[in-house]
Formats: C-alpha cells, sequence, structure tokens
C-alpha cells in the first residue's frame, strides 16, 4: 500500500529579500487573518534597526540589540511615551535656536526722550542681539521740513541740520554698541522714514547742496557696517523671516488694519507713535493669525505743533524672536514714566 502523498506547504514571496519561503517562516500577528509581507528574519532586522534609531534619538549609544536577533551583548532600551510635551521638545529641537532682534521707531533726535532710549540700550547690552534695527525718523529734520516754509519763528527755533545730526550720531554710537557688546556681529539696520525724506526732497530742490543732505552719509552707515534701507523714496523694507519691517506709510484711526490690508503679511512699523494691533486670519495657520502692529515711539509725548495737548502716543518698543524657518514670536514692550519695562528675557526691571 503507497503512503499517502505530502502536502507540500504554500510559500509565499518576501517583499525584503525576494525569496520564496513557506508561511511558517513569516511573521504571524494575533487578529491578522493573513500572514505578514516580510519573513521573520528580514521582520527582526527591521524592528532591530527601528529600535536602534529610537535609540539614538534618545541619546543612547552603541545599541545592538533588538527583538529577535543575536548579539554579544545585551542593551535594554527604555522607550518613553509619546506626550504633547516631549512632541513640543522634538519640534523645539528640529526648528533650531531662535535669533533676538531689538526695534525700536521714531527717535526723532533732538527731541527723544533719552532716558526711555537709555533705557532700551541698557537692556540690549544684557542680551544677545542679533539685529537692531530703526524704523526710521531717527532725526526731526526740522530745518529742512516743508510743513515749516514760511514759519519763521519755528525754524529759528528748531537746531540746525549739523547739530541735530551730532545728536543723532551720539545715539547711534551709544544704542550700537550695547547691541553688540554681547554680539559683535549684530546686524544694524536704518530705514529711510519720511523726515529722512524731507532731506532727500530738499536736494532735488537744491542741487548745489550735493551730498550735504545725504542721510546714509549723515548717519555714518559705512563706518558703522549699517544698510541704510530707503524706504520712503524707493519702498525697500527689511524682512527678519516672514516678519516684514517697515516705516509705515497710512495716518488715519485704524492705521494698523489699513496696513494689514494693504501689505497682506505680518508686519511691525512706526510712523504713527501708538501701539496699534490689527489681526486677519490665515489659510492653514489656525491659531496664527496675520498680524500688523505700530511699536510705539521714543519721542516726547509733548509737541508744539499739537499745541501740547494730550495724545494716544507710547513709548515702546519690539522684541522679536525669530527662527531659521522663518516664523517668529513678538513682543512689544511698553516704557512707563515711573515703572519703566520689565525685559521681556531676562525678567529685570529697567527704570
Amino acid at each position: 500500500m503507497k503512503p499517502p502523498p505530502i502536502l507540500s506547504e504554500k510559500k509565499q514571496r518576501c517583499v525584503k529579500c525576494g525569496k520564496n519561503l513557506p508561511l511558517s517562516a513569516f511573521h504571524h500577528e494575533r487578529g491578522r487573518a493573513k500572514p505578514r509581507t516580510d519573513c521573520r528574519k528580514c521582520w527582526n532586522s527591521q524592528k532591530a534597526d527601528l529600535v536602534r534609531k529610537h535609540a539614538f534619538y534618545e541619546g543612547v549609544r552603541d545599541v545592538g540589540a533588538g527583538h529577535g536577533v543575536k548579539t554579544p551583548t545585551s542593551v535594554t532600551v527604555t522607550i518613553k511615551r509619546d506626550t504633547p510635551q516631549r512632541r513640543a521638545e522634538s519640534k523645539a529641537s528640529r526648528l533650531g535656536e531662535p535669533e533676538l532682534h531689538i526695534i525700536t521707531a521714531d527717535e526723532h533726535v533732538p527731541y527723544m526722550d533719552e532716558q526711555k532710549s537709555a533705557l532700551v540700550s541698557e537692556f540690549a547690552a544684557d542680551t544677545h542681539v542679533a539685529g537692531r534695527h530703526y524704523l526710521g525718523d531717527l532725526v526731526e529734520n526740522a530745518p529742512v521740513s516743508r510743513w515749516l516754509i514760511g514759519n519763521v519763528r519755528r525754524q529759528f527755533d528748531a537746531h540746525t541740520f549739523p547739530e541735530q545730526m551730532e545728536a543723532a550720531n551720539r545715539y547711534l554710537d551709544s544704542s550700537i554698541a550695547a547691541a553688540r557688546k554681547r554680539n559683535p556681529a549684530c546686524r544694524v539696520n536704518i530705514l529711510e522714514g519720511n523726515h529722512e525724506a524731507w532731506a532727500e526732497n530738499h536736494r532735488d530742490q537744491y542741487p548745489m547742496l550735493g551730498d550735504m543732505l545725504d542721510m546714509e552719509l549723515a548717519y555714518g552707515c559705512e563706518r558703522r557696517k549699517a544698510k541704510y534701507v530707503r524706504f520712503w523714496t524707493r519702498s525697500e523694507a527689511v524682512s527678519i523671516g516672514r516678519l516684514l519691517l517697515t516705516h509705515g506709510r497710512l495716518v488715519r484711526i485704524a492705521h494698523a488694519r489699513a496696513h494689514l490690508l494693504k501689505y497682506k503679511m505680518d508686519m511691525l512699523y512706526g510712523h504713527c507713535h501708538d501701539t496699534q494691533r490689527a489681526v486677519e486670519p490665515q489659510w492653514g495657520r489656525r491659531g496664527d493669525p496675520m498680524v500688523a502692529q505700530c511699536i510705539g515711539c521714543l519721542r516726547s509725548l509733548s509737541v508744539d505743533f499739537q499745541r501740547y495737548d494730550y495724545n494716544n502716543w507710547e513709548h515702546a518698543f519690539a522684541a522679536v524672536w525669530a527662527w531659521p524657518n522663518g516664523d517668529f514670536v513678538h513682543q512689544v514692550v511698553s516704557i512707563k514714566d515711573r515703572l519703566g519695562f520689565v525685559g521681556p528675557t531676562n525678567g529685570k526691571n529697567y527704570r
């Protein structure tokens, strides 16, 4: 009597190594109707690689053991649970370290509040500053103002152009030196505002003056290794990641919203001397709306052309933390008369 025929076991092709192997050579899991598409050997090798990669990101070195892999040494790897805090830490490590930028606007030398500007310079000297930005109207430029033509009394009371520039250069020397105290490579940008543009218009009216009213030369940008950005006359601007820095052009009740609708991007600006803010939603960026904000000023808040009336101006400056991928976080810091301000990086009270 012939023995019963031996039924050959079904075979399956491994997608990893390409070998035709019996089903018993494939990994089965509880709850799966079909075996995996890779054999036990390939599956164990892949699992060991995953353990090694996870151990590498957890800071464990020289891992040679995994599930199903026989090695002369054995290393125990503790796999931590995935929590929101660990996800945030992992995202922060991928983004890199942010850089701090300090931004001021509308000093209007010689009518600048020297005490408030000195506090900002003191804060800059205590921190590592990657960029120091002046958003225009650094000087008043009253002697060349088109608004004072025919007003002999105010033109006589105003400081001369050389006197204004001497005071402005003293302020630039002290503030830039403070910003470069901890970081000598700190970038400096000086934007052209409408008060700087008055001098450019005066040059066009009196070309025989030559370069006497050239604001880039008057600010000494070349020797300070600073960049002069002609915003008012050529619409040039500075960007920190996806944040736009301008002097500002629009003056109205809702000027922040007007700037946001005009430029349609995140921006900080001066020109209006207050700290008005406007936001608009961004498609695909829930919880991160598009923002435009005025960053206040550093000039005296009591002015003669307003008949010394009360206004909504505010002493303030902006601190911006920018990441390499273009993301940013900004804070407009108000400076009070008796209280000063609290440093956003060190918690120190500057007053």
